[in-house]
């Protein structure tokens, strides 16, 4: 599955391989001290709090992104709903003079519906964010 030469998925990472990483790494979380939050994504930022919900984590990255790149808020998201497949939407944010093509999926079965639907076949998109539990977990 490739798109303008470019792979339409470059690496997945799922929880139990992020488990053994840090088992791996002998990480013990109880025994790490505590810390003051992170002020860029700690839990007291916006960010942190649309977080588990749908669109988010997407959200909070591009916010985050366009600060960070041009030390800009990032305005509204305007998604369309993909034609012809409920609980999936796209957007074009630009940041820092590029376009970016984004889209979020509520459910985990709505994936299958955008992988096997072509959707990656007709444009490159630069995050997908799939969000398992529908409206967020």
């Amino acid at each position: 599955m490739e798109n303008e030469g470019l792979r339409n998925i470059d690496t997945v990472l799922t929880t139990r391989e992020l488990a053994k990483m840090i088992k791996d790494a002998k990480i013990n979380f109880a025994a790490l001290e505590d810390e003051k939050a992170d002020p860029a994504m700690g839990e007291y930022t916006g960010a942190g709090v649309i977080f588990g919900a749908t669109g988010g984590v997407m959200e909070a990255a591009l916010r985050s992104a366009k600060d960070f790149v041009e030390d800009k808020d990032l305005a509204d998201i305007e998604y369309k709903q993909v034609r012809g497949l409920d609980g999936i939407k796209e957007a074009t944010v630009e940041i820092g003079g590029k376009n970016y093509n984004v889209a979020v999926i509520n459910g985990s079965a709505n994936l299958t519906k955008f992988v096997e639907g072509g959707q990656m076949d007709e444009k490159q998109y630069h995050f997908v964010e799939v969000m398992a539990c529908p409206g967020g977990c």
